[in-house]
């Protein structure tokens, strides 16, 4: 399990598991904490971030496909079935917020379709959009703080060893200053 998302009463769990209590669940379930129901069939890889958006339930990870529907990393389950975000993502998303009302996306990502997003991009119901001219390096978690949308993650785009790659992380980078065409960095980040 990689994520939790109470929603709409229940309580929706991502991750890289294909079962949950002996029912056969890939990826994602629904249920009360206790017992698990499908969610549209599932997804084909990883769901490592979830997020309530305009009522709906969005989905990210490495998977290719939600239920039936291509889906590229990304999908939208509107109560009955899986739909298709646009082009979705040509690698991993590792995190989801909703900033200002719109939804953001971030991971280990360079583009979307043909559009290059570089590691974080805003949803404009349609289409993934690039934010400012991205950030340099892998994106691991955003969170809204107060009036802040925060990125952080690896500096380095290869993630292995994990020991280099935590002692070359930069600090978090602010995403909220419209105009701006580079994330404003925000301290050091984490030294070794």
């Amino acid at each position: 399990v990689h994520v939790f998302l109470p929603f709409n009463g229940r309580l929706v769990v991502g991750g890289s598991f294909v079962a949950i209590g002996g029912q056969i669940h890939t990826g994602i379930a629904i249920g009360d904490g206790t017992t698990f129901e499908d969610l549209g069939g599932g997804v084909d890889d990883a769901v490592f971030a979830l997020c309530e958006f305009q009522g709906k339930l969005v989905a990210a990870g490495d998977f290719l496909a939600a239920g039936d529907r291509d889906a590229r990393r990304i999908a939208l389950w509107d109560g009955a079935a899986w739909q298709r975000m646009g082009p979705g993502f040509d690698e991993r998303v590792t995190s989801l917020a909703v900033y200002r009302g719109d939804l953001y996306a971030a991971g280990w990502f360079k583009n979307s379709g043909s559009t290059s997003c570089r590691h974080v991009a805003r949803w404009d119901g349609q289409a993934w959009l690039p934010v400012a001219l991205g950030i340099d390096g892998f994106v691991n978690a955003l969170v809204v703080h107060g009036d802040r949308l925060i990125a952080g993650g690896w500096k380095r785009e290869d993630p292995s060893p994990p020991i280099r790659a935590a002692a070359d992380a930069h600090g978090p980078a602010r995403l909220d200053r419209p105009g701006v065409n580079d994330p404003a960095r925000m301290g050091e980040g984490p030294q070794d």
